[in-house]
């Protein structure tokens, strides 16, 4: 990941992720923070880096490395700021959305006990 922004790389990694990919890891960068993405290749890896390159916009494909990366830059920073499921500054968590009612029209208390009111015999 070549961008400081706190859950960039797990938004591409989803992204990737959604595409059929694994993603092996996910960390940042070394040197300085690329205007642009780039997803590199290591040899006979061509191929498959240029099909990545078309989940990110823009993204510009070259040799370097082993496997497929993508290095992460300002356009897809840009592109895809914080969502709700991102910790906000300061490390403080933003209120989640409520489940549907599918889930939670069968959740019930941690009070209620379904053991009680038995009878045997």
């Amino acid at each position: 990941m070549g961008e400081s922004e706190t859950g960039l790389g797990g938004r591409a990694a989803e992204t990737v992720k959604g595409a059929g990919y694994t993603v092996s890891s996910v960390g940042n960068a070394a040197g300085k923070p690329r205007g642009t993405t780039v997803v590199e290749y290591g040899t006979g890896e061509r191929t498959a880096a240029e099909a990545v390159a078309k989940l990110f916009p823009g993204a510009t494909v070259q040799p370097g490395g082993r496997g497929v990366s993508v290095v992460l830059g300002h356009d897809f920073a840009a592109a895809n700021p914080a969502t709700a499921t991102t910790p906000a500054p300061g490390g403080a968590a933003t209120t989640p959305a409520p489940l549907p009612s599918s889930i939670s029209g069968a959740a019930r208390s941690a009070d209620d006990d379904p053991c009680a009111n038995l009878s045997y015999g």
